[in-house]
C-alpha cells in the first residue's frame, strides 16, 4: 500500500522560521496530530509520501512574510501567503509540486488532512488523472476552525464561500477519518464509510511521578473566552491559597485581558506561546492539569479535546468538563468539574488530594490503545475497506 498524504505538516527545519515569522498563533497543536500519523504509518510500514503546504498564519496580521518560503525542497511547497488569495497560490504550488516528483500510477489513496479547500481541490485535480480512492481527515468541522470572536464582516463572507466550496469538494472524498462520531451530523450525509480516533498519543510507560514543592494548575492551548479561559482566570483569582500557581501558555483573543490579571495578582504566570518542548515540561511538572471549556455550545459535539489525551499521557490529574465529544472510557481518568459544585471547589480538591482515582498500570493500558500504531492502524483498515468497494 502507497499513499498520498496533502496535509499542512511541517518538520522541526520548517518549523524555526515559521516561529520566527508568526505573529501570534503557531498551529502546533495540529502540527501535532499530522506528525503522529505520519509516525504511526511509519511503525505499520506503510509508505506514507508527503505534500504539504505547513499550516501557517497568512500576511500581514498572522505572518510577517508575504511568501512562504519552504526551506526543504522535498515535501513542501512554497506559496503567495497574502489573507484571502493564499489559498489559490497553495493550491497552484500542490499542483505543481506533484506533477513535478510524484507518479500517481504508483499509489493507492489520498490522505487529506483538514477540510481545507486548496488540498480538496488537488484532490479534485488528482481523480481527473487517476481515480485514487480518497479519505479526509476532520479534526475540525469548516464552519468551527476559527472561534475568535474578532471577526471581520470580510471574513464571514469569505467564509460562507469557502464552506460553499467545501460541500460541493467534499462529495468527491470516499471516507471520513473523525473526531467525534456526531460530525457524522454534519460531513458525512451519505453515509460513507469512516472511523473515529479521537486523537493520537506516544508510546510512553508512565510511572511514579517526582513530586514539586510549588503546586501549580497549568492550562496550555487558545487563550480565548469561547474556551473559558476568562472564567478560569477570574476563579483562580478568588482561590485563597498563595503558595499556588495557574501558569498559560498559549494566545488568543484574551492575550491582554491575562496580562492586566497577572498584574493583579502575582501568582498568574502568563507564558505566552511556547515550543512544544517547553510546553511539555509545564505539563510534566504540573500539580493538576486543566481544560475549562464547557458544553455550552454547539461546536463542542464535532470535536474532541485533544489536550485532554496529551493531559493524561503526562500521568497528571486532568480536570475538565464532560463533553459530549468525550467518549465514556475516558471518564475513570478525567476528573470532571461537572461532579463538584464550582469549578474554584473542584480545583481546590485537586490541589488538597494527594492520590488518584486510577493505577498507573489502568492509565497506562488505556493509552496503549491511543497510540500512533494502534490508531493509524484504524486509518489503514479504513483504506482497505474504501479499496475494496
Amino acid at each position: 500500500m502507497k499513499v498520498l498524504f496533502v496535509c499542512g505538516f511541517f518538520n522541526e527545519l520548517e518549523e524555526t522560521h515559521i516561529v520566527r515569522d508568526s505573529i501570534g498563533n503557531i498551529h502546533y497543536s495540529a502540527n501535532l496530530l499530522q506528525q503522529r500519523i505520519i509516525q504511526g504509518f511509519k511503525k505499520n510500514n506503510i509508505h506514507l509520501e508527503i505534500v504539504s503546504a505547513p499550516f501557517v498564519g497568512t500576511y500581514p496580521k498572522e505572518y510577517k512574510k508575504i511568501f512562504f518560503n519552504a526551506i526543504s525542497k522535498k515535501e513542501y511547497v512554497s506559496f503567495f501567503n497574502i489573507w484571502a488569495i493564499r489559498n489559490i497560490f497553495e493550491q497552484k504550488s500542490l499542483k505543481k509540486y506533484i506533477r513535478q516528483n510524484i507518479n500517481l500510477e504508483e499509489y493507492d489513496y489520498v490522505l487529506i488532512y483538514a477540510p481545507h479547500t486548496p488540498f480538496l481541490k488537488v484532490n479534485k485535480w488528482i481523480k481527473k488523472k487517476k481515480k485514487l480512492k480518497s479519505v479526509l481527515i476532520v479534526p475540525d468541522l469548516p464552519q468551527y476552525m476559527n472561534l475568535n470572536e474578532n471577526k471581520s464582516s470580510l471574513y464571514s463572507l469569505l467564509k460562507k464561500v469557502d464552506i460553499h466550496n467545501f460541500e460541493k469538494l467534499n462529495k468527491l472524498v470516499d471516507g471520513y477519518v473523525l473526531l467525534t462520531e456526531s460530525m457524522n451530523e454534519i460531513i458525512n450525509l451519505e453515509k460513507k464509510k469512516n472511523v473515529v480516533i479521537e486523537a493520537i498519543t506516544e508510546k510512553s510507560d508512565i510511572t511514579d511521578k517526582k513530586s514539586y514543592d510549588a503546586q501549580t494548575i497549568v492550562y496550555t492551548g487558545r487563550l480565548n473566552k469561547v474556551f473559558g479561559i476568562k472564567e478560569l482566570i477570574d476563579t483562580f483569582m478568588k482561590i485563597d491559597d498563595q503558595n499556588v500557581k495557574l501558569i498559560l501558555c498559549g494566545s488568543g483573543d484574551l492575550d491582554n485581558y491575562i496580562r492586566i490579571a497577572q498584574k493583579k495578582d502575582e501568582r498568574i504566570k502568563y507564558m505566552g506561546q511556547l515550543p512544544k518542548k517547553e510546553v511539555k515540561k509545564f505539563e510534566d511538572e504540573a500539580t493538576v492539569l486543566i481544560n475549562p471549556r464547557k458544553d455550552n455550545q454547539e461546536y463542542v459535539k464535532y470535536s474532541f479535546p485533544s489536550k485532554n489525551l496529551e493531559y493524561l499521557s503526562t500521568g497528571n490529574k486532568t480536570l475538565c468538563y464532560k463533553l459530549s465529544g468525550i467518549p465514556n472510557d475516558y471518564d475513570q481518568f478525567l476528573y470532571y468539574i461537572d461532579n463538584f459544585n464550582s469549578l474554584k471547589d473542584a480545583i481546590e480538591f485537586l490541589l488538597k488530594d494527594s492520590n488518584k482515582k486510577y493505577t498507573l498500570e489502568d492509565l497506562n493500558d488505556f493509552l496503549e490503545t491511543k497510540t500512533e500504531k494502534s490508531q493509524v492502524k484504524k486509518i489503514v483498515a479504513l483504506l482497505e475497506k474504501i479499496g475494496s468497494v
